[in-house]
C-alpha cells in the first residue's frame, strides 16, 4: 500500500479500491445530482429503503428532495437497448433516516447496477463482485445469499392469509411464531412437510439452481458465503436473488442488494435490474494507539517571525518528517521529538 493510501481511513480509501475493481469488469462511472423532484420519490415511496425524504423548495418554486436512493435515479435515466445490459458503478451520498440512529444522516455509498436483459450470468457476476467488494475491504467478511422464490415456495402449503405473517416470522428468524401460525391454520404438520417440498415444486427447483449458481460465483470472490432464507424483509423491492454483506468490526451489514425487476416495471421499463450498495459509513475506523500525531512538535513563541517558523518546519518536512508547528503543546498530543524556537525563530532546544 502506498504511503498516501495508508493515511486514508477506510471510508476514504474504499471508493478508490472499489472503483478499480468495478472498472475491471466493464462497469462505467455514473454521476448524478444530489437533488430530485420530490414527486418522483412520492410516487415510488414503496421502493425507498427509508420512509424519510428531506424536501425543500428551490428558487423556481419546485418542491425538491435530497436524494434518498441511488438506484431509483439510475433506473430513471437508464435506457438499455434490446438485449443489452447497462453496467455502471457509483460513489454517492444519500440522505435518509439511518436504521442505526433513527436520525437523518448523510450516508456515503458505493455500488454497482446492471440494468437490461438480466440473465443468470449477470446475476452471478454481481454476486461475485459483491464478494470481491467485501474481500477488498476486509480479510474477515461474510456474504449471505437468499432467493425470494425459495421463501415463497416454502410457504406455499399455508393458506394465502397466513403467508404474510409467516413471511414476517421467517424474516425475524422466529421459529416459534412460525410454528404457531402453522397450528392456527390447522397445519401443524407443515414444517416437517417442507423438507419434501424442493423435489416437488418446479419454482423452488429453479430458484434453488439460481441460488446455487450465485453462491458458487460468490465463493470465487474470496468472501465466506452463507445461505440465509430469512432475507425476505425487502420483498417489496426485490424479486429474486438477495444479498447482504458483513465484516468484522462493523456495527451492521455493510452491503445490501439483489434483483429489483419490480422497480423497473413500476417505471415502465421492459428490463430487469440487479445490483448492490456498500455503506461506507459503516466500515470500521482504523486507529493505531501507538501512532504519534506527528514526528516533530515545533514550538515557537508569540512574535516569532512567521517566515522563520515556516522555513524550519519545511526543512524538517523535506527530511520526510511530519511536523506540527504550535505556540503551545496540545493536551494529550503524541510526538517523537520536540523542537523549540526562540523569539527570532532560531532553534534553542530539542
Amino acid at each position: 500500500m502506498t504511503e498516501w493510501a495508508a493515511a486514508l481511513q477506510p471510508e476514504e480509501r474504499a471508493p478508490l479500491e472499489l472503483r478499480a475493481l468495478y472498472r475491471q469488469y466493464g462497469y462505467t462511472y455514473y454521476k448524478m445530482s444530489r437533488f430530485e423532484e420530490y414527486d418522483f420519490y412520492a410516487r415510488n415511496r414503496d421502493f425507498l429503503v427509508s420512509e424519510g425524504v428531506i424536501p425543500f423548495t428551490d428558487t423556481t418554486g419546485r418542491l425538491m428532495a435530497l436524494k434518498p436512493d441511488v438506484t431509483l435515479s439510475i433506473v430513471k435515466g437508464c435506457r438499455p437497448g434490446k438485449g443489452e445490459v447497462t453496467r455502471c458503478f457509483y460513489h454517492e451520498n444519500v440522505y435518509r433516516v439511518s436504521d442505526l440512529s433513527q436520525t437523518y444522516r448523510e450516508i456515503p455509498q458505493a455500488g454497482v447496477e446492471a440494468i437490461g436483459e438480466i440473465d443468470r450470468a449477470v446475476r452471478c457476476e454481481v454476486a461475485l463482485l459483491a464478494a470481491k467488494s467485501l474481500r477488498a475491504l476486509s480479510n474477515s467478511c461474510v456474504l449471505t445469499l437468499s432467493h425470494l422464490d425459495v421463501a415463497a415456495a416454502l410457504l406455499e402449503p399455508l393458506p394465502a392469509p397466513a403467508r404474510a405473517p409467516a413471511l414476517a416470522c421467517l424474516s425475524q428468524k422466529n421459529a416459534h411464531g412460525l410454528t404457531e401460525i402453522c397450528k392456527q391454520w390447522g397445519a401443524a404438520e407443515v414444517l416437517p412437510a417442507l423438507r419434501e417440498l424442493p423435489c416437488q415444486t418446479p419454482a423452488f427447483s429453479l430458484a434453488a439452481e439460481e441460488l446455487a449458481a450465485a453462491a458458487e460465483a460468490a465463493a470465487a470472490g474470496g468472501a465466506e458465503v452463507a445461505i440465509d432464507f430469512s432475507l425476505v424483509q425487502s420483498g417489496r423491492y426485490y424479486n429474486g436473488l438477495v444479498l447482504e454483506g458483513f465484516m468484522k468490526g462493523a456495527p451492521a451489514r455493510v452491503l445490501s442488494g439483489g434483483q429489483y425487476d419490480p422497480l423497473l416495471r413500476r417505471l415502465g421499463k421492459q428490463a430487469g435490474g440487479v445490483g448492490f450498495a456498500v455503506y461506507l459509513d459503516r466500515l470500521p475506523v482504523e486507529s493505531d494507539p501507538a501512532e504519534e500525531d506527528a514526528d516533530v512538535l515545533l514550538l515557537y513563541p508569540a512574535g516569532a517571525p512567521a517566515d522563520r517558523v515556516l522555513a524550519v518546519a519545511e526543512r524538517l518536512r523535506a527530511q520526510g518528517k511530519r511536523v506540527a508547528a504550535c505556540k503551545a503543546a496540545p493536551a494529550g498530543g503524541r510526538y517523537r521529538e520536540q523542537i523549540i524556537l526562540d523569539q527570532n525563530g532560531e532553534v534553542t532546544g530539542a
